[in-house]
């Protein structure tokens, strides 16, 4: 299914890759690990487009399940559920506020302190994009302890882990790196 939700040319119509939508959601439950992974794929690609297909995402339920697998000890799992989340915020306000309503961002927090390097470059891009969002996103952000975990990531030196390879957060007006001092 994942290779189907792929963005590839000449990609699928979008109305099929929708009728697909509820049985990834069902799929985010399930006790396997690469069916969890290759569900999780499979709505990072759907997410990875415009804010509708995010939508549609959304509407399926799947976000609450997503965020849920952001805790398990599985790195596969949790890097392309994170990548599905990460794209989530991408989209609107309404999407972020989803992710935030699922208790994403105290998880968020704890895999900015994760052993892996990626998985948390991974996070700081979806708290980064999470932080272009509005004052309410950005006081969640705040409340939930978020910045002393990111100003650790960049004072740990992993250079790795803090360069913005995906994010415009960084770089908006109401950022400066002086921010996360």
């Amino acid at each position: 299914m994942s290779n189907v939700c792929r963005n590839k040319n000449p990609s699928q119509p979008f109305e099929q890759v929708r009728r697909l939508l509820p049985v990834l959601s069902q799929l985010l439950l399930s006790q396997d690990i690469q069916v969890l992974a290759d569900a999780c794929w499979a709505l990072s690609y759907v997410t990875d487009d415009d804010k509708s297909k995010i939508q549609a995402v959304v509407d399926s339920d799947a976000v609450p399940r997503l965020v849920n697998l952001l805790q398990m000890d599985e790195p596969s799992v949790i890097f392309s559920a994170l990548r599905s989340v990460g794209n989530i915020v991408t989209g609107t306000d309404e999407h972020t506020d989803v992710v935030i309503a699922a208790e994403g961002l105290p998880i968020l927090g704890l895999l900015l302190q994760h052993n892996k390097s990626y998985i948390v470059r991974e996070a700081a891009w979806t708290v980064s994009n999470i932080t272009a969002g509005n004052q309410k996103q950005i006081q969640a952000v705040i409340q939930a302890g978020i910045f002393q975990q990111l100003r650790h990531v960049l004072e740990k030196g992993d250079f790795k882990a803090h360069y913005p390879y995906r994010s415009h957060a960084m770089h908006t007006p109401q950022f400066s790196a002086t921010d996360y001092a």
